[in-house]
């Protein structure tokens, strides 16, 4: 829960990187290190003498990491010289959940919106997405991810 709250408080701040890349898969990337972090915050908590300076530390340096992580990304969805094709591909890879077809049109703008489209219908006929619902109500899921 405290995640799902950290991460409502960044988004409430300006700070929308959990959009573009898991913070809780960048926590399981060094799940030891969460619980280090925790077990040391947690340490003269009854006493009134713990310090969250190291939990703070912690969480900084995951924040940064998915910053670090969607500017690789990014790099491939800005340049010019990839595809449609790849630049929405990159895009499906950095996504977690379900995502609509307008979302991808508007992350993926320099390819433009047919491109984006056909790119989505070749991706899910690939088998790396699949295609769920019907009109307005249409949206994606990478195979690798369940349906929320």
């Amino acid at each position: 829960m405290s995640r799902l709250l950290t991460l409502l408080m960044l988004y409430q701040n300006g700070y929308d990187v959990g959009k573009y890349v898991s913070m809780e898969a960048q926590i399981a990337k060094a799940k030891d290190e969460y619980y280090d972090a925790l077990q040391a915050v947690s340490e003269g908590w009854n006493e009134g003498r713990n310090d969250v300076k190291l939990f703070i530390r912690y969480m900084l340096q995951v924040i940064l990491s998915c910053y670090v992580e969607f500017e690789s990304r990014a790099d491939v969805i800005g340049r010019a010289d990839h595809s449609a094709y790849d630049v929405v591909l990159a895009y499906v890879k950095s996504k977690v959940g379900r995502f609509r077809g307008t979302d991808a049109i508007e992350v993926c703008s320099s390819a433009g919106r047919s491109a984006v489209l056909a790119s989505l219908k070749k991706l899910a006929e690939e088998g790396v997405i699949r295609k769920e619902g019907i009109g307005r109500a249409t949206f994606y899921v990478r195979n690798d991810d369940s349906v929320d």
